[in-house]
């Protein structure tokens, strides 16, 4: 994964996950989708308690 380009871009100075206000509002973003429930696959969850 460390060879990826878009692993290198993340952590670049102008990365959207560097910038401190756009990553607030990514993390709100996301906790927003806790009142929501997803049903994954099985496949997708096996291993993971």
């Amino acid at each position: 994964m460390a060879w990826t380009p878009i692993t290198s871009q993340m952590y670049e100075e102008p990365s959207f996950l560097r910038t401190p206000h756009y990553l607030n509002y990514l993390s709100k973003l996301i906790s927003s989708l806790n009142e929501f429930q997803f049903v994954l696959e099985k496949s997708l969850t096996y291993g993971i308690e």
